[in-house]
């Protein structure tokens, strides 16, 4: 309610997003209904380290290795660490799984309750390669699991604040949601989610203007055309999200928020 209530001095809302988002990722991946407090130092992480990540990027100095150690590295180490206790949990849990699975030993963790459905961890252990490290599937499902909350939380904390200046989109999404939940007290099914068009495209709109990751690489297997040149194989690619998201040829009035862009009607 503090955050609905106009005279009230400004919040944020991240870390009770990233509790949402971090247990909808735990779920959606592996199943589980996890104790928060297993996690509760995660948001810590993704924001040293991506404050200490971009400092690198843009201050020439920290390039010096000794330098950046001296600054930052005692800083890097506490998060490390808090990272490493994570990663022991969910090695765990796949530890215990692997138990349930060969042995039809159920799982009795204090901390965990195991959900009914298909999941991500599900779909690794029946499709592990014959030859396979020890953790590289498992360094895959943490960084799934709890770094991918911390872009969730990007996009949804940006859509709110887009929301804010938009007070009519508010209204609109809030109808479409009464007019699909019916009930709003009962849990939102996935139905429901895609039935929840318009909110659907308030969200992909944000994330055009306002994209939690702003470039990615990519890496030429082949020689690859494009229509201005050629990449030799072995290149190294930038895909600048950000600017493909502001691309007038293709979003006409880029920098204005429009979520009607996104309608069936548009595509």
């Amino acid at each position: 309610e503090r955050f609905l209530v106009s005279s009230s001095p400004p919040a944020d809302p991240t870390d009770e997003i990233f509790e949402m988002a971090l247990d909808a990722s735990i779920r959606t991946n592996l199943s589980r209904k996890v104790i928060i407090d297993d996690f509760k130092d995660v948001k810590s992480i993704t924001d040293s380290v991506g404050r200490i990540v971009v400092l690198r990027v843009f201050k020439v100095w920290l390039h010096i290795e000794w330098l950046f150690k001296f600054l930052y590295w005692k800083e890097l180490e506490g998060s490390i660490k808090i990272l490493d206790r994570c990663m022991h949990f969910v090695n765990q849990m796949c530890k215990e799984e692997e138990t349930t699975r060969k042995e039809g030993i159920p799982d009795t963790s204090p901390s965990t309750e195991r959900l009914s459905g298909i999941n991500l961890l599900d779909v690794m252990f029946e499709n592990l390669p014959v030859v396979s490290g020890d953790h590289d599937w498992r360094d895959e499902l943490i960084s799934m699991t709890i770094i991918a909350s911390d872009t969730v939380v990007s996009a949804l904390a940006l859509t709110l604040f887009t929301l804010g200046h938009h007070p009519e989109v508010q209204e609109k999404i809030f109808a479409e949601i009464q007019e699909v939940m019916g009930d709003l007290e009962r849990d939102v099914t996935y139905a429901d989610t895609n039935a929840m068009t318009y909110l659907d495209q308030v969200i992909i709109e944000n994330i055009r203007l306002h994209g939690s990751i702003v470039m990615t690489m990519r890496h030429a297997a082949n020689d690859t055309k494009l229509a201005s040149c050629t990449l030799p194989a072995g290149s190294r690619v930038a895909l600048m999200l950000h600017a493909m998201g502001w691309n007038k040829e293709r979003f006409p009035n880029p920098e204005q928020f429009q979520p009607e862009r996104f309608s069936p009607e548009q595509k």
